[in-house]
């Protein structure tokens, strides 16, 4: 779709390989009316109407799907954080040879004009940085200075000494793609906008960032790290429920480990690291063949189905 184009190309569409995505604030909150309405027609279909099982499935899961994405923009997934050092636009460029397909020149000119837009994007990125410098939503210290260092790592004095070029060069070779189009991208926008990037966040943004890591410190940051939760879990659960979870779940594990101990007659000379240590070094313990693995997998696939129910 045209409101990520990368991730679109990722799953096949091909239409906006071409494009990049529209970091401004007026493009979010256009992209979230659209989900919105959608979401409202999707409301106007009656489930009883659908009579066909498959087609049901595909019901539920675009309901839930946009019930998540909408959560997602009015929570979490907020303008002012436009990229980061886990995933972002700039890390999304850098890997452009392995998204774009170059099977033939017309694939070229997309890659080469996807590349160009990268320098708009970084002047929409900047902006949002600061409107989040503005309202104290900022990244944390750590996260900006591992995004310095991403941006300066793809800063070269020369297009043909960039990663870029050397991934894509032999490539564009290959169908007779006009690599001097390629080259000059690379030159014109692709490491200036990383040079670009790198300085605003060395000389501003890095005095604003975050102390704390935790996303409590945010403004509405109860409202934020509750967004994450269900989006990623897709339920509806405090943080203090998750905590509580987490202690317990070590636990049932620490007393399931004590059990194989004892099962293999270990002597409980070594901490539970060091056991696990030995488990992995010890070749008994690894697949003879594909089919073993198939296997295993269908039984993990059937404990986890039973679990299902608990949530």
């Amino acid at each position: 779709c045209r409101w990520d184009p990368i991730s679109a190309t990722l799953s096949g569409d091909e239409r906006n390989n071409h494009l990049l995505m529209d970091l401004r604030a007026d493009a979010r909150r256009n992209h979230l009316k659209k989900l919105q309405e959608f979401d409202r027609k999707v409301d106007t279909v009656n489930f009883k109407d659908i009579k066909d099982d498959e087609e049901q499935t595909n019901y539920l899961f675009l309901k839930e799907y946009l019930r998540l994405e909408i959560k997602a923009m009015e929570s979490f997934d907020i303008y002012e954080f436009p990229s980061h050092h886990l995933f972002g636009q700039h890390l999304m460029i850098s890997q452009l040879p392995s998204i774009n397909a170059l099977r033939h020149r017309g694939d070229c000119r997309s890659f080469v004009h996807r590349l160009r837009a990268f320098d708009e994007q970084v002047n929409q990125m900047i902006e949002a940085f600061r409107d989040g410098m503005k309202s104290e939503r900022t990244l944390h210290l750590n996260a900006v200075q591992s995004m310095i260092q991403q941006c300066q790592e793809q800063i070269v004095d020369h297009p043909e000494a960039s990663v870029m070029y050397l991934m894509a060069n032999a490539r564009f070779r290959a169908v007779g793609g006009n690599v001097e189009s390629l080259k000059k991208a690379i030159g014109e926008c692709l490491i200036p906008a990383f040079r670009r990037l790198a300085k605003f966040l060395t000389e501003e943004y890095v005095l604003e960032a975050r102390k704390e890591p935790g996303v409590w410190s945010l403004p509405d940051g109860e409202n934020f790290y509750k967004g994450c939760l269900e989006y990623f879990t897709s339920l509806d659960i405090t943080p203090e429920d998750v905590h509580a979870l987490g202690l317990s779940e070590v636990q049932r594990i620490t007393e399931k480990m004590l059990k194989v101990r004892k099962l293999l007659k270990d002597d409980h000379s070594s901490s539970n690291f060091e056991f696990v240590q030995a488990l992995m070094e010890d070749p008994e313990n690894f697949f003879s063949c594909s089919g073993e693995v198939l296997d295993r997998y269908q039984e993990i696939l059937e404990i986890v189905d039973e679990k299902l129910s608990i949530f």
